[in-house]
């Protein structure tokens, strides 16, 4: 019997997911060949890292990346990864990232930024810190979620929680800070667990929800207009794919994502990768998948699915060959801290033409425009029996016009998932996290919950746009070669992108950023003002003896504009649009992402390793473990 070839388009977490959980069956390799054809020179999608080697081997991300303790089928694989790295002597577990727990570190507390505005167009920033406690189970370990009723009784019991906290706070001498924070939170927890019942979740799920938007599904249930404008409803927004820039969210996708998050985490609420997510994640799956037998085609771009002639399957596949290895095969990592890492550019060395290339600087990863390079086209029964695509959505009206046509389930995909462009700065600074004021913010705002000397660890979220979540990076310090001219404090920044700077040149991104450092920043950080209460650039780490402008540009800065690194939205009403990564439409194709019909139906890394165990059940019919 012939094995089946399996072609893997894109080489995110729902395609090597998907690769993965089929490597995993009992002699797999007697069955299937597996190649992924990947776009560029690495893998991850828009969870893909990169090494700047030019800048010391730091670390550049294409977002803001923490994984919730409520991850359990992501985890579960994650951690299966890393034993296998040890087990096939290609990694030891005393290496740097050699067990899963070296290589995410929990996180057992968010802030949420209230800004108030002044009357100068500047904002004061008062944070609550929210705490949440440690268990002892092992993230990854469950393999049955909560149920909508469980959840319901957990809601129940944080209703009470926040009642008795609120009546103790009113028979006292009321702190008017407390109360601004106990009130909207009752509200909306109150207005969720009313909504249950009414709606009949506990019977019918989370989904019906989603024909409202959430803000609007709270108003019918009783929140007020003061608790729909408040920092907590916008935190949770900024949790939720798109951020507050979308405010337009499936009430059933927000609720079901929110209460897994609060309620339904192993170990800790959030773990923070030690270092990018190409080292941590895509290395890893990168490293045993290949010693498994996989294959790997990088520079080679989908420009096209094309149907049989009875339009019920995929006939063949058109790419662009980018760019070719000088020896055939292209070896993609590189070391950095004795860690194997994803550079931020190609291996110009390693392709033929490397240096022309790289003086022409050609970007492989642009999807602004179509891709160039030597046109291959893949047939059906000779390169490929079976197709995972797992290419995100923002590329698809591009790629599959003929399967929108042919298939109307298809084309109201298209048309009903939305996606939004995201932005990101990274900011290395001379000076620890500690000196910034934020601390000392924190410690006033939060009499409660005083940190002493320990460091506060911050994610961040309810900034002012056009960054409205910060998470402190400096554990990661470590992983790049600084050499003596070291920075001292890392601080990541995302947001979903202003539609109305779409195709903008970065230069726009860059100045944003800085009238933000100045007229907001400021405020959360107090101590890293200048004299004349803008930002002090000299904290910016760059080359020795560069001005304020030159250490700007030496920062970090990403818009995620166009084709697949597009985020993908939650809108009310679209979870009818998506489709089942077993469900295609044309029997050879199956679909692996975050953006079909997966349980969570929301952009995060479960959401797509959910939809790659699909894919891989679907294709392979095996009884593949699948917690949603």
């Amino acid at each position: 019997m012939d094995k089946r070839k399996i072609a893997v388009l894109g080489g995110g977490i729902g395609a090597i997911t998907a690769a993965y959980a089929i490597t995993q069956l009992p002699n797999w390799q007697d069955d299937y060949e597996i190649t992924v054809y990947q776009m560029g020179w690495r893998l991850g999608g828009k969870a893909a890292s990169g090494r700047s080697l030019a800048k010391n081997g730091r670390i550049e991300e294409q977002g803001l990346h923490l994984w919730a303790g409520s991850y359990d089928n992501t985890f579960r694989l994650m951690r299966d990864c890393y034993d296998q790295l040890a087990a096939l002597g290609l990694r030891s577990p005393d290496d740097p990232l050699g067990t899963l727990e070296k290589a995410f570190k929990p996180l057992h507390h968010v802030f949420i930024n209230e800004s108030m505005a002044e009357p100068d167009d500047s904002t004061q920033s008062e944070p609550w810190r929210m705490d949440f406690p440690p268990n002892t189970q092992a993230p990854g370990s469950n393999d049955e979620a909560l149920s909508p009723a469980d959840y319901f009784q957990l809601l129940q019991v944080f209703v009470r929680k926040l009642a008795e906290a609120l009546e103790a706070e009113g028979s006292a001498a009321a702190d008017p800070v407390t109360l601004r924070r106990l009130r909207p939170a009752l509200d909306l927890a109150a207005a969720a667990a009313k909504g249950m019942v009414a709606d009949q979740v506990l019977t019918q799920g989370f989904d019906p929800l989603d024909q409202w938007e959430f803000s609007e599904w709270l108003t019918r249930h009783g929140a007020s207009v003061e608790s729909l404008s408040s920092p907590v409803l916008q935190s949770c927004c900024d949790h939720i794919s798109g951020g507050q820039a979308a405010r337009n969210i499936g009430a059933g996708t927000a609720l079901r994502h929110l209460l897994r998050l609060g309620f339904g985490y192993r170990g800790a609420l959030f773990f923070k990768a030690q270092a990018g997510m190409g080292d941590a994640v895509f290395a890893p799956y990168y490293q045993v998948l290949e010693a498994r037998g996989v294959q790997f085609k990088f520079f080679h771009a989908v420009t096209a699915l094309h149907l049989t002639p009875d339009d019920t399957a995929i006939g063949s596949i058109d790419l662009v060959v980018q760019a070719e290895p000088t020896s055939g095969l292209y070896e993609p990592l590189v070391p950095v801290q004795n860690l194997p890492c994803w550079p931020s550019e190609p291996l110009w060395q390693q392709l033929t033409d490397g240096e022309t290339l790289h003086q022409a600087a050609i970007d492989f990863e642009d999807e602004s425009e179509p891709p160039t390079g030597k046109p291959l086209t893949l047939t059906r029964g000779q390169d490929f029996d079976d197709i995972i695509l797992g290419i995100s959505l923002g590329a698809l009206p591009r790629l599959t016009p003929a399967l929108a046509e042919a298939s109307p389930e298809w084309a109201a995909m298209l048309a009903g998932v939305e996606s939004v462009a995201t932005q990101t700065a990274q900011l290395w600074l001379t000076v620890p996290s500690s000196n910034y004021g934020w601390k000392q913010l924190v410690d006033r705002h939060n009499p409660d919950a005083q940190s002493g000397s320990v460091p506060l660890n911050t994610m961040a979220t309810a900034l002012p746009q056009p960054l409205t979540a910060w998470a402190d990076r400096s554990e990661l310090l470590g992983r790049a070669d600084w050499g003596d001219d070291r920075p001292f404090s890392i601080a990541y920044f995302r947001s979903p992108r202003d539609e109305r700077d779409a195709g903008q040149p970065l230069a726009v991104f860059k100045r944003q950023v800085q009238d933000w450092m100045n007229r907001h920043l400021t405020a959360l950080w107090p101590d890293m003002a200048s004299s004349d209460g803008s930002f002090n650039l000299k904290t910016l780490h760059g080359p020795p003896q560069a001005d304020g402008q030159a250490r700007v540009d030496w920062q970090y800065f990403r818009v995620n504009e166009h084709g697949s690194a597009r985020s993908v939205l939650a809108v009310s009403s679209s979870v009818g649009s998506r489709l089942r990564s077993d469900q295609s439409g044309f029997s050879n194709l199956l679909l692996a992402g975050d953006w079909t019909l997966n349980g969570l139906n929301i952009e995060c890394v479960e959401a797509a390793t959910v939809s790659g165990l699909q894919a891989a059940r679907g294709l392979t019919g095996a009884a593949i473990v699948v917690t949603s």
